[in-house]
């Protein structure tokens, strides 16, 4: 069986022998597979349209206007540290190194061969880990599209294995939920939450592997919020090629209780 729809790691193994004759089999070809939320992975510049005011330098922060969104965030503790982070050049370096550093613990220090991040602002970003935290690890490909997330923080790939076709950002509509009653309220209207990174890479033996990479709703939505991005992560399953080798990884955000 060549579907595997929530994996969190995985071996893929394939390139098996063609002729049964033969009393020994040559070893089959592996890769690995990681997945990984790195926790708002932003540099320090300001995205238009984003809500990332919180992720710039101090200087930058000393201004009637930085003040004005500041306030305009929901939570205190969110205001606050949009008011007071200094987010340096310094500590987006510390950030990068450490997070090298686990990646690294993967196959003896070379890392997986495909990495699927969780919580990355941009391209810009993405490629500071690969060629500087993860320079001599040899990922070859940087994935990532931007989506609709209010603060800014996206699915991210980075792979050893080259990238075949274009990568793809299917969108996920959440429906209205009541948090009283915890139904589906239609006469409001539904919105956009992170969607599924669609991503192939050609395997050693030739195949292609299809990686699907997700960030559900956090836990501060209702259950049936998590429902719906599972079967949309369904419905791009079934839309693929029935001898696909499919692996869905990231941070699906799905409690015991929910199981």
């Amino acid at each position: 069986m060549k579907r595997c729809s929530l994996c969190l790691f995985l071996i893929l193994v394939s390139g098996f022998s063609g002729c049964v004759s033969q009393t020994h089999k040559p070893a089959p070809q592996a890769i690995t597979v990681m997945t990984y939320n790195v926790e708002n992975l932003f540099d320090s510049l300001d995205d238009p349209g984003k809500e990332d005011e919180t992720y710039l330098p101090i200087e930058a922060k000393k201004t009637p206007q930085h003040r004005i969104q500041c306030t305009k965030l929901s939570r205190k503790w969110r205001r606050q540290q949009c008011m007071e982070t200094d987010w340096s050049e310094d500590k987006i370096k510390r950030k990068i190194s450490r997070l090298a550093d686990v990646i690294l613990q993967v196959k003896n220090g070379e890392g997986p061969d495909v990495l699927v991040l969780q919580e990355v602002e941009n391209l810009n970003i993405l490629e500071r880990l690969r060629q500087n935290g993860l320079g001599e690890a040899g990922y070859k490909e940087a994935v990532l599209i931007e989506g609709p997330d209010s603060r800014g923080i996206d699915v991210a790939m980075l792979s050893k294995l080259p990238q075949v076709n274009k990568a793809k950002l299917h969108e996920i509509q959440l429906d209205y939920i009541d948090r009283k009653t915890g139904q589906v309220d239609k006469t409001k209207e539904a919105r956009p939450t992170r969607g599924i990174l669609q991503a192939q890479f050609a395997l050693p033996d030739g195949q292609t592997l299809t990686v699907l990479g997700v960030h559900f709703p956090s836990q501060g939505s209702p259950t049936p919020a998590r429902k719906k991005a599972l079967q949309r992560l369904e419905e791009v399953r079934q839309a693929l090629p029935k001898d696909s080798y499919i692996i869905a990884a990231g941070d699906f955000n799905i409690t015991a209780s929910e199981d």
